[in-house]
């Protein structure tokens, strides 16, 4: 794996399980597990026909070194170049609002299982 493709700066997030006074689980809050250099890449842009209305599906492949105990239940926030340098400056950044895009992870790639890098297959949330 080269450095020079890992450009962008990207935050890991797992939910954080909150209960409300009933006991029903509520899971719109994310907490940021890892910040990592990775590569970006967006393989296709499809529009599909839900409801009589147009959607976009964009498809990413995100490429970063390996980190244990990524799974499907994560998300990505990407952060633009002059943003994630203001953020690393300043110590903030991590909630939805800081975030330029904010990916789904689909699938996790352990590439040839050697823990060397990860590949996370993801759709990018409207």
């Amino acid at each position: 794996m080269r450095a020079g493709k890992l450009r962008h700066r990207i935050h890991i997030q797992a939910p954080v399980e909150t209960r409300d006074s009933d006991g029903t689980v509520l899971r719109d809050e994310w907490n940021t597990i890892a910040i990592r250099w990775a590569s970006v890449e967006y393989l296709s842009g499809r529009e599909l026909w839900m409801a009589q209305q147009v959607a976009s599906n964009v498809r990413v492949r995100i490429v970063l070194r390996y980190l244990a105990g990524v799974t499907p239940r994560y998300r990505v926030g990407l952060l633009t170049a002059a943003a994630s340098a203001t953020a690393t400056a300043t110590g903030t950044g991590g909630d939805d609002t800081d975030f330029d895009k904010i990916f789904n992870i689909e699938h996790v790639n352990n590439v040839d299982e050697r823990r060397i890098e990860l590949i996370l297959l993801c759709t990018e949330t409207a």
